[in-house]
Formats: C-alpha cells, structure tokens, sequence
C-alpha cells in the first residue's frame, strides 16, 4: 500500500540496503516511479486479495483493498504505456534493484488480463468480463493451443476465469478444452510422462536459470487436470505426474539432492548447504554453510537449479581489474556446474562476482511459490478454513468462515448476506408447460425451456443479479439507447445486474426469449430498487416451481462427511453430478451410465454446497449437501 500514490498509481520498484541480518540495513531506500505494469500487478494483487479477505470476514479490510484496486485499474486505463526501466544507464537507475522489473508488451497486457479477472469477481461489474473476455485469445495458451511452464499465471489465470459462475461460459468451456488439449498433446507433458522421457519421471525439454522454478510449474500443470476437474478419467495418471516434480525437488535427480536448504533437522539427507543470498552471504560466521558456519542458513529455500547455461563473469580469468579478483576466477572449480548433463549442472556454492554463484543458488520469491502450490496439493493438515486445526469452523451461506473460534456467528440466511455479493443460489428451475407467471400475466409456451443457475437474492427485497441459460437464438438488450444483440445457436447467456442500467426492451408480452423451433417464451420483468447501489431490472422468479422432475430420488447421508450415496427414482442412459459452492465454484465431477444408485465422494471444506443432477434428457436437479 505504501507504493501506492494518491492518484491510484504505483511504483513500480523499491531498492533497500542489504545487511545480514536484514534488520541491520540502515541504508536509503531507493524508488523507481509510477508505471503501467506495477499499477495493474497491483490491482490484481489486491482485488484477489478482497476476495480472500472478505472470505475471512475481514470485510473492512476487503474494501480497502478493492477500493485501492479500482484506482489502480483506472490509473492504468488512463496510462497504458508508462514505463521505466530499471538498473538502465538510460534512466540514471543503475543499481536500483536487481534485473530489469519492467514487463514487456506481452507480459503488460496479460497482467491487465489478470486485473480484469479478479476485479470482476469481486465487483461483477461487467466493463472488467467484457474486457477479459474480448481479451483473453491474446494469451499463449489461446493463441498457440500449448502449454508450457514458462507462462503458470497465465495459464492458471485462464482455468480460475473458468470457474468462476459469471464466467461466460462459452469462453469457459473453450478455455478448459485448449488447456485439457494441450496437456494431453503436447509433446513435453502427458506424452512425455507415459513414454518415460525422464527415467526420474520429471521431464523437462529445457534446463533454464531457476529451472527448479519451472519444475514446480511443470508438476501444478498436471494437477490442474485434477484441481479444474478437466478430464477425471486421467486423475490417477495426472496425480502421479506432478508428484514426480515433487520427489524431483526432494531428492529423487541425478545428484540425489534436496534442493531445499538447510533440511537435515527435518529429515532430509544431501540438502543445498549454502546458496547466494545477503541474509545468508558467503563468509557469514552464523549463516553461509552448514558445518562451517554457526548456524547455516536457514531451512526450506528452494534454490535455482541446475542450469545448462551458467559461465563465470566475462572478465574472467585474467581481466577483472585487480589481482585478487582475477584470483578469485580461479578460486574454486567451475565444473560442475560447467561441462555437464543438464540435469547436472549444478554446484552447491555461495560465491559471489566474478563467479556468479546466483546463477545456480540464488533463490527466489517465485520460486518459492510455484514449489509450495504443486506441494500444498499433496499436504492435508486437517485445518478449517480459520486455519485451526481439527476445528469446526465453515463457510457459511455468505461465504464467509464462521464458526469455530472465528468469534462470527454463521449467517444462515442469504439475505443477510452483503447486498452486493451474489450470496445465493435459487434451486435450478425446469418449466414445463404450461406455466403462467406469478402476476397471471405471462405464460411458457414451449417445452423444455428452463433457467439453470440462477444467481439472486432469491426471495429477499431486491434481486442483483440473474443468469440465464436458456435455449434461444437472440436476445436485446438495451443499454442507454443503444440495443446489444447477442446470438447463439444453443444458448445465450447475459447478465442484468445492478448498476450498468441495463434496461429490458419493452414488448406486448414484456421480455421474449425466442425459441428455435415456434412460440415464445416471455419472462416477466420487474423494476426493484436496490437500495444503495441503484435502480435495477431483474427477472421476477418468485412461485416459479423447483424440481418438479425426479420425484421419489433419494440422497443419504445428508449432512455427509467425504461421500453422498444417490438413489435414482429410475436409470437413465446418462447421469452427470456436479457439486459446487454457492459461489458456483465446481469442486467435483462425475459421469455415470445407465446406473440407479450413484455414489460420488468428494474432498472439501465443511459448508453448504449444491449438488446438481443432470440427465441425458436435458432434465436437472438440484439438493443443497451438507458437509460436516
């Protein structure tokens, strides 16, 4: 937040003194200025983390950090090509930092991608779908239909917008196909897995500088298939690829070592015992390497790793500028990590210019983090979403964690959700002719039409939001004047939300949705006032009958633990089951064929979930699950 300035922008790098301990540097910290790239990394920092905030109830919070989001967004619509290199003669920023932090063009225009994404999930407003979804084909996952661990944000970005229940699910569906595709295809990922490219079942076409970074990456793109639900009959297949990343970093490689320094105390055997960092820097009486120093550094940094492309400094051997650091060329070998495999291009070592330990060793924040997300998938500590463990905490009907020792009561009533988050789900509604609306004025006139997932404050005094999944070829809406007309030869998905004035186009029969075949199928439409945030139009939906298929189906146990056995009033030749939060985000998927007993087991936080049913007819159901 300190690198945030008034107006919404930020700066985009602060260089501080180096001591060891950190806590000693009482050297100036140096400042690059604001720019386009740091304002949108930013905004999407922020937004997603309003949205993990506001999970933990730490609303205040949340809004600070949305409000902030939002400025940065627009300081960067108003600028979209402010930059500033650092650590460049050109800009007088020699030594401010470490590298070169400023994005190109590509890398730019993913990071407002990323802002987008997560800005309309916490707000809803559509100008941020609109972008993402007008945008999203410029990403190398869309554009080349491959993926690669040099691109995890991107990619992960992609699969997150998938999921998300305002996603527009063509887009979705396109998303998750290309990356389900490309991982089964592509040569470096399931082909390379099954055809045992690497004999220590971590394949990586290329060993680059922190390819232990990439390693990482590499093992969560096979999760994804699991985590995204992409192809469930793969699951085993895709578990046991990206644990071999895993066991790769633990120790299963050609030198047989932990990658992770300092682990001995910890039950590792061969760890990195030293590596290029300050805090820890070579010479240090406590801190540079384990057995010589008093302390080693400390346990569980992941280093660099092997890399193919490491070389001492050009002035090496003999021009360096002095005796001693031409001495220091020749300090100690370079091979390894020269003049080797790939895989065994590493060197355990902390020596800094002219012979470019950080090259191998150097850690790194990104680093860090692609190992601990592909290891957080092999770890269960038992802890509810307070993060205590073994507690009885959960996410109640708002998504908010309560409960437990959170010292929040759950909210078990969605109209005393927050009036701005879409906080429930209306059980999926089948009409099936005829129907005549609540008023008597309007009636369905064909068969089959239906609404899927409806995202309301069902039955409260104001309706936010509607999503409507219906069969139909157009349907206008008007916006300020001008009509929008979407098209589509199954479905058409649009929203009518709060405040972007979206006004329904006036008919004798009010709002019609037009059917392929003949008829109309009309909704009625009723002006609510939505209090605080303003005047909006919404899908009257009260009375409107739930289920009314399915008669007689049983599930048990309700509340569940881990499993849910469903009984079926008949078989059908097809039977889809899908559970979701009600924030519509999917947590399982599975398919069963011409079965009458059903039983899907699943692995989630305690909290209410929707369990949804679907058969080869189109029909649907829909049972609100417990887990306890």
């Amino acid at each position: 937040m300190r690198m945030q300035r008034d107006d919404g922008s930020v700066l985009c790098i602060v260089g501080e003194s180096h001591a060891s301990p950190p806590s000693a540097a009482t050297g100036q910290s140096l400042y690059g200025p604001s720019t386009t790239s740091a304002s949108l990394n930013t905004a999407a920092a922020f937004a997603l983390s309003a949205t993990v905030f506001r999970a933990r109830n730490m609303t205040a919070y949340a809004d600070t950090l949305l409000a902030r989001a939002l400025k940065a967004w627009n300081w960067a619509e108003m600028n979209p090509d402010v930059v500033f290199n650092n650590n460049s003669t050109e800009n007088n920023s020699i030594g401010l930092g470490a590298g070169n932090q400023e994005e190109d063009a590509y890398t730019r225009s993913m990071s407002k991608l990323e802002a987008a994404c997560f800005l309309f999930n916490e707000t809803l407003e559509l100008t941020f779908r609109d972008y993402f979804d007008g945008n999203y084909q410029d990403a190398h996952l869309m554009e080349w239909s491959f993926a690669y661990p040099y691109e995890p944000v991107v990619q992960d970005l992609l699969l997150y917008y998938s999921r998300m229940g305002n996603a527009s699910q063509p887009i979705a569906a396109q998303i998750r196909n290309t990356y389900r595709n490309a991982m089964l295809s592509n040569t470096d990922n399931f082909p390379a897995y099954y055809a045992i490219k690497d004999p220590y079942m971590a394949h990586m076409s290329a060993y680059t500088w922190g390819s232990n970074a990439q390693k990482g990456a590499q093992g969560s793109m096979f999760y994804n298939m699991i985590y995204f639900d992409l192809y469930p009959e793969r699951n085993t297949d895709s578990h046991d690829a990206a644990l071999g990343y895993i066991h790769y970093l633990h120790g299963v490689n050609p030198l047989n070592m932990v990658y992770l320094s300092n682990m001995y105390r910890h039950g590792g055997d061969n760890c990195v015992n030293e590596f290029y960092h300050s805090w820890f820097c070579n010479g240090s009486a406590k801190w540079d390497r384990v057995g010589r120093s008093q302390y080693g550094p400390a346990p569980g940094y992941l280093t660099g790793g092997p890399n193919p492309s490491y070389n001492w400094a050009e002035c090496c051997p003999g021009g360096c500028g002095s005796a001693t650091n031409n001495a220091a060329c020749v300090s100690e070998t370079i091979s390894p990590p020269r003049n080797q495999p790939k895989q065994k291009s590493y060197k355990d070592f902390n020596t800094s210019w002219p012979l470019n330990s950080w090259e191998i060793t150097e850690n790194s924040c990104g680093y860090q983090v692609n190992y601990l997300r592909l290891l957080s998938k092999f770890v269960d500590i038992n802890l509810d979403c307070h993060g205590d463990s073994a507690g009885i905490a959960y996410m109640d009907t708002c998504g908010i964690c309560a409960g437990g020792n959170t010292g929040r009561i759950p909210v078990t009533d969605h109209c005393s959700c927050p009036a701005y988050k879409r906080t429930a789900f209306l059980d999926t509604v089948v009409c099936d002719p005829p129907y005549t609306s609540p008023s008597g004025k309007y009636t369905w006139t064909a068969s089959g039409a239906y609404v899927d997932s409806i995202l309301t404050k069902a039955g409260c005094d104001s309706i936010l939001n509607v999503y409507l999944n219906i069969p139909v070829i157009n349907i206008s809406v008007i916006q300020d004047g001008a009509t929008l007309q979407a098209e589509a030869s199954d479905a058409v998905f649009r929203w009518l939300q709060c405040n972007e004035n979206y006004k329904v186009m006036e008919g004798a029969a009010g709002q019609y949705f037009k059917p392929a075949a003949s008829g109309e199928y009309a909704v009625e439409v009723t002006q609510h006032d939505c209090a605080d945030t303003s005047d909006c139009y919404g899908v009257e939906i009260t009375g409107i009958p739930t289920n009314i298929w399915w008669d007689g189906l049983e599930f048990y146990p309700n509340p569940a633990k881990a499993s849910i056995m469903i009984k079926m009033p008949k078989t059908y030749a097809k039977t889809e089951l899908e559970l979701t939060d009600i924030s519509g985000q999917t947590f399982g998927r599975e398919v069963y064929y011409s079965k009458k007993e059903l039983y899907f087991s699943f692995h989630v936080p305690k909290g209410l979930y929707l369990l949804t049913l679907r058969n080869n007819r189109g029909e649907i159901a829909v049972r609100k699950i417990v887990v306890e």
